[in-house]
């Protein structure tokens, strides 16, 4: 059976914000509960920054909550229960054990981080997090409720792989991906993964792409009339990425972030400012001292990192390749 790898890479790079159910262009009416304001999406991101959890940057965040399905919650309580967790910690400490780290545990030499360490039990995992200055340390992973899926279990495969699983994989193919009634079948390496698309008000859909891979996805049913992204009203509209065929998502471009309205250009739709109210000077990312100032399309971003752990902000230089890195750092 042909698969197509690369759906699967940007699922399990969704998989690093919401491994419960991350889906592109996530926001379906049907069931947006527990989802985090954008204020929250911008604390926690800064919170990310200062505590050494990423170097994603606020950039990529604002992106990936908008479009990616980034902090959603899809109604778990687990992941609910955790940003709160960690929009209310009042120091690092406290915020990298919202995230289940055992900061007295450091991971033994030559373990890379997030590798998978153990299986403590039927339903238990502990991994290697890396936490950018001070180290890596044991994480524990309740593999249940991490991944929404009553099914999930720790094995250890013959070839040591370590992980939460479903299962065994029925196929030789390592990524393939498939449908069962409206449970997306997801495999790696070997292991099994699960998505309910149906939770999200979505179908389990099968398609082939140019290609000839063959590959699932969670879709509406809808034909696609286009194939980029465009406007409904004030709704921007997705169709899967592979052969354009079938809307995947709408997002609501105000809902997202107060006083975005849908538009388009060269027949490419996106969220953003109407082009009468633009707040600030497109390309704008500087750090004012302590202040993240970000425009994106045409809305001013500001984040004051010094509000937690007296943090700074930090921009990597013009002639870095990566230019745009914008985001809260501890002195």
């Amino acid at each position: 059976m042909k698969t197509n790898m690369n759906s699967f890479i940007i699922y399990a790079l969704c998989l690093v914000f919401v491994p419960s159910g991350c889906q592109k262009g996530s926001e379906n009416e049907n069931n947006s509960s527990y989802s985090l304001s954008f204020e929250q999406v911008l604390e926690i991101t800064k919170r990310e920054g200062i505590c050494g959890g990423s170097s994603v940057g606020f950039l990529s965040a604002i992106s990936g909550f908008l479009y990616g399905g980034y902090y959603e919650t899809n109604g778990s309580d687990f992941w609910h229960d955790r940003f709160q967790c960690q929009l209310n910690a009042s120091n690092c400490e406290e915020y990298l054990r919202c995230k289940e780290l055992d900061l007295e545990r450091s991971c033994d030499a030559g373990i890379e981080p997030w590798s998978s360490v153990a299986c403590v039990d039927d339903t238990t995992l502990e991994r290697c997090y890396r936490v950018i200055g001070l180290g890596s340390f044991i994480q524990t992973v309740d593999c249940v409720p991490y991944y929404s899926d009553s099914d999930q279990m720790c094995v250890e495969d013959d070839a040591s792989n370590i992980g939460c699983t479903s299962g065994e994989c029925p196929t030789d193919d390592p990524y393939a991906d498939w449908c069962e009634k409206d449970v997306l079948m997801n495999c790696f390496q070997g292991l099994l993964r699960k998505r309910d698309c149906k939770e999200r008000g979505l179908k389990c859909r099968e398609a082939t792409d140019q290609n000839g891979f063959l590959y699932a996805f969670c879709g509406t049913g809808e034909e696609c009339p286009n194939e980029a992204p465009f406007c409904q009203g004030n709704r921007l509209t997705n169709c899967d990425a592979n052969t354009h065929t079938e809307v995947v998502s709408y997002i609501d471009c105000d809902k997202k972030i107060s006083g975005f309205i849908c538009s388009e250009m060269d027949s490419w739709g996106w969220c953003g400012m109407p082009e009468e109210v633009d707040e600030c000077e497109p390309g704008l990312i500087n750090c004012d001292g302590d202040v993240a100032e970000i425009c994106y399309f045409g809305k001013l971003i500001t984040v004051d990192c010094s509000t937690f752990e007296d943090a700074t902000c930090y921009k990597t230089p013009d002639d870095y390749p990566n230019s745009d890195l914008i985001m809260c750092i501890s002195k």
